[in-house]
């Protein structure tokens, strides 16, 4: 992707350093960090409340029900591309499991589109606001929807994620699933 050129202000060299700003940081650094930031309350938003549900199923003591059928799609949705075993039987996981399993289904997905709407609207996610980095058309204005979806949703995850599957998929790695995950975070890294 084409990265927009950068306006620097020109009273760059009389704002003060205050301790907590970024002033001090390279722009490269803040954007990497930003970036950083916002994979880790992705990831953890999801891997939380599934540590804390799997957890939960290994009480012997809970009430056990059957897992909610939208995670079971989700599970072979996800199993069938990667060559993973499928359930086919109804599995039975303590009560809280399938709330906790849900809301890590849930979770990334929701906290991904808020932030994506954020960048849309205004320039900057909540991780790009600590930074101090904004998104900007040339006019200087947030990108909007459309350009937020293709630059982040393409360019940044179905492109190399896409590239990264292709390479695992079809070659000596499958199906090594350390080797996929080794690729895709390569290629997100790379792009």
């Amino acid at each position: 992707m084409v990265t927009p050129p950068v306006r620097r202000s020109s009273n760059q060299s009389s704002q003060s350093k205050e301790p907590g700003k970024t002033n001090g940081l390279s722009l490269t650094t803040r954007r990497f960090a930003a970036w950083a930031a916002e994979i880790t309350l992705v990831v953890v938003s999801g891997l939380v409340p599934f540590g804390i549900g799997v957890y939960a199923n290994s009480r012997s003591d809970l009430n056990r029900v059957p897992l909610n059928p939208m995670l079971v799609v989700t599970e072979r949705a996800i199993a069938r591309p990667l060559a993973l075993p499928l359930s086919y039987g109804t599995r039975n996981v303590a009560w809280p499991t399938n709330f906790l399993w849900t809301v890590a289904a849930l979770a990334p997905l929701t906290l991904s589109a808020w932030q994506l709407y954020l960048l849309a609207k205004t320039g900057s996610t909540i991780p790009k606001r600590w930074f101090g980095v904004r998104v900007v058309t040339k006019q200087g204005t947030p990108p909007g929807l459309l350009a937020v979806l293709v630059r982040e949703g393409i360019g940044r995850w179905a492109l190399p994620m896409s590239v990264a599957y292709m390479l695992w998929r079809y070659t000596f790695m499958f199906p090594n699933l350390g080797l996929f995950t080794a690729l895709a975070a390569v290629m997100i890294l790379g792009e």
